[in-house]
């Protein structure tokens, strides 16, 4: 028989760890390697699904072991796995920088809850580590692991456009929890060991439905130009921008790849919340990340009066006029340069924050770096607003 199976198998719209998952649970084996997968018994496999470099699915083939009369009832497991599907909802445990107060949501989308009441919260006023409930709505595979993965990447594409245009952060709990030195709450003389983890006892993780939000109260909402103004850092609680859900709705109507492009910015921009009491110089180079993820192509500069030709402008200077263009500050070009310009030596190990050096603040040069990390944090999040917005919808 063809040993190429893909078209049998593969279709266009399948998510390529969707479709190995699905593999997995018809075979309930698989070994990876560089480049591919194989599936079904290690020494004489019965499908082998290999990737292109971008992770993306090349060929689906039969190995060694397949069985001809297995390609029908794999096809269909497949296609019950990936292609039957009713609305399924997951709920997460995540933390907000501040307290939330009231509820809010989006239709077949997600719900954003109060902790209950018997989850911990922060004793004191602390800026961030305040309990919520997400609740995420996808479409559910009869595979568990399926949905599972799908309630992941929504929570994942949540947290991220959380970072990118709000002031505050979606932060659910790592799956494997670091441990790290506690004081021992009943001893504060004593030290324990401990996994930082957060988690309510009897918490369910699966619901039948996103929950209705009419009963609880709104949260704050701020005016647009305030939220995004360089002076306004946020309020005492959760608070948003007005214009929040007007975002996320175009950010569903823009093309697959500016989504992706978006996303990709708001990895860099979520890490720089995670970093900032770990490294300055890491949280520095992060949101410029962020800023470059969104960056077109570098511009031609203009004909060269000898030659003619319109060499490709650098880098640099693209940054800097991007950063012009999106934000429409005032600051100069030779600071937007200075942002990059720091940004390349923290990349390359040429340089580090001051902070980072030494740990506390003792003169001119930790006042001036933290205030520049602030100039281009706000710029960012002017950025990424506006580039959202100009994205035509597909």
């Amino acid at each position: 028989m063809n040993t190429d199976l893909t078209k049998r198998l593969w279709k266009a719209h399948y998510v390529p760890d969707e479709f190995a998952a699905a593999l997995s649970a018809f075979y309930h084996r698989s070994v990876g390697s560089t480049g591919e997968t194989a599936f079904g018994d290690q020494h004489s496999p019965s499908v082998i699904l290999q990737y292109r470099r971008d992770g993306s699915i090349e060929r689906v083939r039969a190995g060694p072991g397949f069985l001809t009369a297995d390609l029908e009832p794999l096809s269909q497991a497949i296609a019950t796995a990936l292609d039957q599907s009713e609305p399924a909802v997951r709920r997460f445990l995540v933390t907000t920088y501040r307290p939330l107060v009231g509820a809010l949501g989006f239709d077949e989308w997600f719900a954003l809850l109060p902790a209950p009441d018997n989850a911990p919260r922060p004793s004191g006023d602390y800026f961030g580590g305040h309990p919520a409930v997400l609740e995420v709505q996808v479409a559910g595979s009869s595979d568990h692991w399926i949905t599972f993965r799908r309630a992941r990447r929504a929570l994942l594409e949540l947290e991220a456009l959380f970072a990118l245009l709000t002031k505050e952060a979606l932060e659910a709990p790592g799956a494997s929890p670091r441990f790290q030195w506690v004081i021992d709450p009943a001893d504060d003389t004593n030290l324990l060991y401990a996994r930082a983890i957060y988690q309510i006892p009897d918490f369910a993780a699966e619901a039948a439905a996103l929950s209705d939000i009419t009963p609880y109260a709104d949260i704050e909402y701020v005016e647009t130009d305030r939220y995004y103004a360089p002076g306004f850092h946020g309020s005492a609680v959760l608070a948003l921008p007005k214009n929040f859900f007007p975002l996320l709705a175009h950010f569903r109507r823009i093309d697959d790849g500016a989504r992706a492009r978006f996303l990709r910015a708001g990895y860099w921009a979520k890490l720089q919340g995670e970093m900032g009491h770990v490294s300055k110089a890491a949280t520095y180079a992060a949101i410029i990340r962020a800023i470059e993820a969104l960056m077109p192509a570098a511009p031609l500069a203009e004909p060269c009066d000898t030659c003619g030709e319109r060499p490709s402008r650098g880098t640099r200077q693209a940054f800097a006029k991007f950063v012009d263009d999106m934000t429409g500050s005032e600051i100069s070009e030779k600071d937007r340069l200075r942002f990059y310009d720091r940004r390349s030596r923290l990349v390359h190990g040429d340089a580090l924050f001051a902070l980072d050096e030494q740990l506390v603040m003792s003169g001119p040069r930790e006042l001036t770096e933290m205030s520049e990390l602030d100039t281009i944090t706000g710029l960012a999040r002017i950025l990424f607003h506006n580039w959202l917005c100009e994205q035509p919808s597909a």
